[in-house]
């Protein structure tokens, strides 16, 4: 059954200098899921994994006439997040802290995306708006429209990373099985450990630097495709 969890949620009305208002909720939530799914939100977007049972989530959210009502219920395994921002200059700032082993899904149309310290699988899809990962071991997969991707402390094995327009930037500390990164517009950098990967990489417009032992049949592969851009492959 799905249940609302507005239990310990907190909404304070702040007039902003700029003429709008801001409104603030909190949640603390102890229920048990595994996906956090964040969808249809604009704003920064703050995602730490620790080691805790309990998710807090702390939301912003920026409004001129209409103050948005922000959601999180847990249904069906997963923690879903959301807002009722219906204007257009309406947006939402979220601070959450997960336990660590939660699979993280955040979906937006324009704001900054910062994650780290997960142990699971992370989904990125955004319109606008510049991405960092920091310190996670799971799959990592992003859609990106426009902005930059900063992946730092990767130990997972899986990324699969595109770009319409924006830099990507891969560094792994642990051993790579499939790594594809593609962007129309944008160089692609991608750090991996010291040892032998099946290799591709091509760029329409820009230089290819591959400095890493290669061989076709080596157990772990590197895809890098950029339209306009530089392509560096490098040992960590």
């Amino acid at each position: 059954m799905k249940r609302l969890l507005t239990l310990i949620a907190i909404s304070a009305l702040v007039a902003a200098a700029c003429g709008g208002s801001t409104a603030d909720s909190s949640f603390e939530i102890s229920d048990e899921y595994a996906v956090l799914r964040l969808t249809g939100t604009a704003g920064s977007v703050s995602v730490q994994g620790e080691d805790q049972a309990t998710t807090t989530i702390e939301a912003t959210s920026n409004y001129e006439d209409t103050e948005p009502e922000v959601i999180a219920s847990v249904f069906g395994g997963d923690l879903i997040i959301t807002d009722t921002c219906e204007e257009t200059s309406c947006f939402t700032d979220y601070t959450i802290t997960v336990p660590e082993g939660t699979s993280v899904f955040v979906e937006t149309t324009t704001g900054q995306v910062a994650i780290g310290g997960t142990t699971s699988e992370v989904t990125v899809v955004t319109t606008d708006g510049n991405i960092t990962i920091n310190g996670m071991s799971g799959a990592l997969e992003v859609t990106s429209g426009s902005g930059s991707l900063l992946a730092l402390g990767l130990s997972g094995p899986f990324a699969f990373v595109t770009t319409t327009s924006g830099v990507i930037d891969l560094s792994f500390e642990e051993s790579i099985e499939d790594v594809r990164a593609k962007s129309t517009s944008g160089s692609i950098t991608v750090q991996a450990p010291g040892e032998p990967y099946a290799v591709s990489a091509v760029s329409g417009s820009g230089a290819v630097d591959v400095n890493i032992e290669t061989a076709d049949d080596a157990p772990g592969s590197v895809t890098a495709e950029t339209e306009s851009g530089d392509i560096t492959i490098y040992r960590r």
